[in-house]
């Protein structure tokens, strides 16, 4: 039991020094807090989502201060000297530059703007766990351990980004700012997602673990042949559990429709700017690769990491929605599945209930109705940058041919 306290309190101060790296980058605008032995809940309710007009205030001035120092970072994206630096490439770094100070600048605004929102989508799913908890279906701790694990490697892939783009090209920080804080930011933006995604995930997958569990205990009931008065008592019992279950699962549609709400319109702007970036770093290499010049090998794995930096948090994100929705599906095919072998007939009207439920909640996560998010938007950005690779480089070949042509003027 210490051992477990103890693991309970390192998760804790773990999450704890996550969260304060969000609230650095300016995407938390909220505190985790454990509540005082008078306000905690009988089924160990602890933590609570706040807001702070302190964190509100540091927002503003952090988005205020990014668009300021575009007036020095933006010029030295032109003056910046690296190998085979033309007039495309450097309008494509400018437009991402702008356009990676825009996307910090509105979506610190943004988190500003829809503080209570967050937070009762925070308070809601400890709530949700809280629940669970007392249906003797906790969360497991691996989850956690994995949300810390993805955080941990993303910023282990950016001190890779920034160790191998100053070995190559020996910038300075106002690069560094136009170039690696705006993909930072949007990178972790998707981790602070996918870690929400997570824990709704799980919490689906307790509840489907609840409701199979069902399944097999009413079947023992029916093969065994049992009276009517205790089949009759299992039922009701059977009933009051299938009433909590369908009640949880209403709740965790609600939220997960909250979140997709929330992080709808962010998200629409971050994979905008995530495939212009992945446009201009894959253009970069592939000119590279056409010219065949031998240069510094540090230049080729500094792209191939800005490349991974920029897939590794979308892949996340998508490999998670997709693995949530599926979870969300799968709770209609066991209650379909224990409906067949039910036959108790409240019991079976009670399912019935429920599957008509599950007929009007769908859960969905797009990006502010352009698209779904799922492994298959992921499938079409590499299609679509890869189409407009081929477009970037037969440009710059037609360019290049027309200058290389000799000139036929008669000279007077």
């Amino acid at each position: 039991m210490v051992r477990k306290a103890r693991c309970s309190q390192n998760v804790y101060h773990l999450t704890l020094l996550f969260l304060l790296l969000f609230k650095l980058i300016g995407l938390a605008t909220f505190s985790i807090s454990k509540r005082r032995a008078a306000e905690k809940k009988p089924w160990g309710d602890e933590l609570l989502v706040t807001g702070s007009k302190v964190e509100m205030f540091y927002n503003l001035l952090f988005s205020c201060s990014i668009m300021a120092s575009t007036y020095i970072t933006i010029p030295t994206l032109y003056t910046d000297e690296y190998p085979y630096k033309g007039t495309i490439s450097t309008t494509i770094d400018i437009s991402e530059g702008i356009l990676g100070s825009f996307v910090m600048f509105s979506v610190s605004l943004y988190y500003c703007m829809y503080q209570l929102a967050l937070i009762k989508i925070g308070n809601r799913l400890i709530q949700a766990e809280a629940t669970l908890r007392r249906l003797q279906r906790p969360t497991n701790r691996k989850h956690i351990f994995c949300v810390l694990l993805v955080c941990s490697f993303m910023i282990v892939l950016c001190i890779s980004v920034w160790v191998t783009e100053y070995l190559s090209y020996y910038n300075g920080p106002p690069t560094w700012v136009t170039t690696i804080f705006p993909n930072t930011f949007v990178g972790l933006l998707f981790i602070q997602y996918f870690s929400v995604l997570t824990l709704t995930g799980a919490f689906f997958a307790n509840l489907n673990s609840i409701i199979q569990d069902l399944d097999g205990n009413w079947s023992d009931v029916a093969r065994l042949d049992l009276l009517y008065q205790t089949r009759r008592l299992f039922g009701s019992s059977m009933i009051r559990l299938l009433l909590q279950t369908r009640e949880i699962h209403c709740n965790l549609c609600d939220i997960s429709s909250q979140i997709s709400q929330f992080y709808s319109l962010p998200t629409l702007i971050c994979v905008f700017f995530s495939f212009c970036t992945l446009l201009n770093m894959s253009y970069y290499l592939l000119d590279l690769i056409i010219i065949g010049d031998a240069l510094k090998y540090i230049i080729y794995v500094n792209i191939s990491l800005w490349i991974i930096y920029i897939l590794y948090p979308i892949g996340l994100l998508t490999s998670k929605i997709t693995e949530v929705v599926n979870e969300v599906e799968k709770t209609g095919r066991i209650v379909h599945l224990l409906l067949n072998r039910t036959i108790d007939r409240e019991v079976k009207n009670e399912l019935e209930r429920f599957s008509l439920q599950l007929l009007h909640q769908r859960v969905k996560f797009t990006a502010n109705g352009f698209f779904t998010l799922d492994n298959t938007f992921l499938q079409s950005m590499l299609g679509t940058t890869t189409t407009y690779l081929v477009v970037l480089i037969q440009f710059r070949q037609g360019t290049a041919a027309t200058n290389d042509q000799p000139c036929n003027c008669t000279q007077w």
